[in-house]
């Protein structure tokens, strides 16, 4: 099931070349945004640098101590910078996935554009709020569980088993990991469930859908490994490709150039396979209730009854007709008259 639902993601997000575009050109945008004032502060403070020559061959761990916390000082810098990205990617995040979702979901004849706009806007406030909520409920959820464990694993340094605390701290934070994961997927169940129906308590359905993860997290966790596996073989091939192709010269340069945006395209084919696959677990747990009147079953059919039009072919039902009198029985049946009587 969940290989299958895999390759029909796959299938449907190969199928969108303008959404896959379109998530590749808005990852592109943000990437240079983002990149922008380090690289201009790196070209202002680098070549008074003597370490930067010989950070050109190799890594310098002196340079990266000067650039974050030494005479360069970029992670004073940086701070805010993270802060005002942090903020961008969470409106981006809600504004894509409505879109993504609304035409992945949704089936009629518009335009994709149109589409895409109308899930944007009418999905971003919900979105929103539940990236403000989960987000940061997922990251304190899994790093507490992580320092917990960490910390049981901090009395063990005395074992008998010298690998004793490593493997509980590992521990920790795989469990704090895997919480976090299962948080990520029920914020996409949520969004799915929203695109699909509009339910009026997100949050609340975004914490049934947690406890529904945590009681059957099987085919959730297989779709995401299952994505998780496509992605490492995507990073491999480039890493191939990396070592094949030499960087000297500006040819070198504009392949390695090329080669990270396709990666970055394969990750956007990915995401909306995932977000494909993940509709359907939802269809086949959760199925869509089509909405009704809101009244009983016995009034409804009281009401029904009430208002149903008389059929055509019952005696008196066309307008304007009038019904034949009845016929007549026993003597006067067929036009037969009564005999006149002797007197």
């Amino acid at each position: 099931m969940v290989l299958s639902w895999t390759g029909r993601g796959l299938r449907r997000a190969l199928g969108e070349p303008r959404l896959v575009a379109l998530l590749w050109l808005v990852n592109l945008l943000v990437s240079v945004l983002a990149a922008l004032p380090l690289v201009s502060r790196l070209v202002t403070v680098l070549p008074a640098s003597p370490e930067a020559d010989a950070s050109l061959g190799r890594f310098s761990i002196s340079l990266a101590h000067d650039m974050l916390l030494g005479q360069i000082g970029l992670w004073s810098g940086w701070v805010t910078g993270l802060a005002a990205f942090a903020l961008l990617a969470l409106v981006l995040n809600a504004l894509l996935a409505g879109g993504t979702l609304e035409c992945l979901q949704t089936h009629d004849e518009r335009s994709f554009g149109h589409r895409f706009g109308r899930g944007a806007g009418r999905t971003f406030w919900p979105f929103l709020r539940l990236g403000m909520v989960a987000g940061p409920l997922a990251l304190l959820g899994g790093g507490a569980l992580a320092v917990a464990v960490g910390a049981v694993g901090g009395r063990l340094d005395r074992a008998a088993w010298e690998p004793a605390e490593l493997t509980v701290r590992a521990a920790g934070a795989l469990l704090g990991t895997l919480l976090l994961t299962l948080a990520l997927m029920a914020l996409d169940l949520t969004r799915i469930e929203i695109v699909r129906s509009s339910p009026r308590a997100p949050l609340r359905l975004f914490f049934r859908r947690c406890g529904a993860l945590l009681r059957r997290p099987a085919a959730p966790l297989g779709l995401w490994l299952a994505n998780t596996v496509l992605l490492v073989g995507v990073l491999a091939l480039y890493l191939l490709v990396r070592r094949a192709v030499p960087v000297a010269g500006w040819v070198g340069f504009a392949a390695m150039v090329v080669a990270q945006q396709a990666v970055i395209a394969s990750r956007a084919v990915l995401r909306i396979a995932l977000w494909s696959a993940e509709g359907e677990l939802v269809e086949s747990r959760w199925p869509a209730v089509p909405p009704t009147s809101g009244l009983p079953v016995e009034k409804e059919a009281v009401v029904e009854s009430a208002t149903d039009e008389p059929d055509a072919t019952d005696a008196g039902a066309v307008e304007g007709e009038v019904p034949p009198p009845p016929a007549a029985e026993g003597p006067l049946a067929d036009g037969a008259f009564p005999e006149p009587s002797d007197r």
